[in-house]
């Protein structure tokens, strides 16, 4: 039985969306929480970013399956 780290996933690529100046961390000081929000430079994706969440949303169930069946041969 495979299991998918999703926030492991999700961690790496938010970091390397900060380097590569995308997005912004926000780090909240009272309780221990991080947000993000699009830099300037990241705000001339919204339309893409927005597309591919929509299409994410739309084929999620398909992904999750390819995501499963790739760790089994893998």
């Amino acid at each position: 039985n495979y299991k998918i780290n999703y926030s492991a996933y999700f961690i790496k690529k938010l970091q390397k969306l900060e380097q590569n100046k995308i997005i912004e961390r926000i780090v909240s000081p009272v309780v221990p929480k991080v947000k993000c929000k699009f830099s300037e430079l990241g705000l001339h994706l919204d339309k893409v970013v927005s597309s591919i969440f929509s299409w994410g949303d739309d084929f999620l169930d398909t992904i999750k399956k390819v995501l499963l069946q790739s760790k089994k041969y893998s």
